[in-house]
């Protein structure tokens, strides 16, 4: 599922050095489908908003429609669910991200109430770290049950813009340790742009954190203690600048920056998307809709998806651009198997799982 589905991009920024690597190929190979109407109810997926795959392929996804996180076998099948709907103990509403931890452990971001809620991998509730009402980007955790929660808080100082853009480090007890990547003025800089709005995190193997920011286009590498240990800037190539809107406070960034991911052997792909000129009526009419109490999906045809390929030590080596049929890459396994959220033909939330093979090239003739 080469060529038609992915094709590399002619694309190497300044320092790449990529004519030392040749032509790296990405081909993707279906292996399983999950979600579809014609599974049993218990199978069937409402909304897809992460996913996490153990080291025995467990397949653990966040249906916040449904409430819950709904666990796979490495062949699909439904095994359990983690949580149901409600506000007690052990209950998730609208649960949105899942990071598994060490002994075992699986911890929830749970938006209604307001928490990060702890579980065994058999579905029993531990306890709940309460945050607040905190915007979360994203939770990790490590191999000693340190919880990292990606959070970002926006506010206007007069005409300026203030982000307070933190990763903040709790212990196994749910004690604050620590707070890296701290507040940072952003101000609108000379795109009109919100400068690195809604930063991207990533667990990167049990080393540490990888830390993305869509403006500028740029990579961090963290220790779980917050020690910078690399940072690399890219370009999109072309960016597109963001639009303005009357009636809108802000503005739509065209393209950012959506997910980062390790690979087995250390390298790093990040997922980003250019949205086209027409993504912002696009949006706009679905939050009319739903305003009005319609559903009506925005339309995605003018979106594309790119992957950019990176070395351990932050090297770029390739571009793809990723047909849209393929969905969006959310979790890459230890075995190469990676695993998208998509839409079936009927417009039923499906996780395709794809053997990922990088095919290299050393002979640039």
């Amino acid at each position: 599922m080469s060529g038609q589905f992915v094709r590399n991009v002619p694309f190497a920024p300044e320092g790449s050095r990529q004519d030392q690597f040749g032509i790296i190929n990405l081909k993707l190979s279906k292996i399983l489908e999950i979600g579809l109407r014609d599974t049993c109810l218990s199978s069937m997926l409402f909304s897809i908003s992460d996913i996490e795959v153990d080291e025995e392929g467990y397949i653990y996804v966040v249906d916040g429609k449904a409430h819950c996180i709904k666990v796979f076998d490495s062949n699909g099948q439904h095994v359990r669910n983690i949580g149901k709907e409600g506000y007690g103990p052990g209950e998730l509403y609208m649960p949105s991200y899942v990071a598994l931890g060490g002994n075992e452990l699986v911890y929830v971001y749970n938006i209604g109430g307001c928490a990060i809620s702890s579980f065994d991998r058999n579905g029993n509730f531990l306890n709940d770290l309460n945050i607040g009402n905190k915007f979360i980007l994203d939770i990790i955790a490590n191999p000693e049950n340190h919880l990292y929660i990606t959070h970002c808080k926006f506010a206007f100082m007069g005409e300026k813009l203030d982000a307070y853009q933190h990763i903040s480090q709790y212990n196994s007890r749910h004690e604050l340790i620590n707070r890296f990547g701290a507040s940072l003025f952003l101000g609108i800089d000379d795109r009109g742009c919100w400068n690195n709005a809604k930063p991207v995190s990533a667990k990167y193997k049990d080393i540490g954190i990888l830390f993305g920011y869509s403006y500028p286009y740029q990579l961090k590498m963290l220790s779980w203690e917050g020690e910078l240990k690399w940072t690399v800037k890219c370009q999109f190539n072309p960016s597109v600048p963001p639009q303005k809107r009357e009636n809108y406070s802000g503005f739509i960034d065209q393209v950012c920056i959506t997910r980062i991911l390790s690979l087995p052997d250390s390298r790093i792909l990040v997922s980003w998307k250019n949205y086209g000129s027409q993504w912002f009526e696009e949006v706009t009419k679905y939050f009319d809709a739903k305003r009005n109490g319609n559903i009506c999906e925005p339309n995605t045809d003018g979106i594309r998806n790119y992957y950019d390929l990176f070395s351990a030590d932050g090297l770029f080596l390739q571009r793809f651009e990723v047909a849209s049929e393929i969905g969006d890459i959310v979790f890459i396994d230890n075995n190469s198997f990676c695993y998208t959220k998509s839409l079936s033909a009927d417009g039923i939330p499906v996780i395709y799982k794809y053997k990922m093979e990088f095919i290299e090239n050393t002979n640039k003739d």
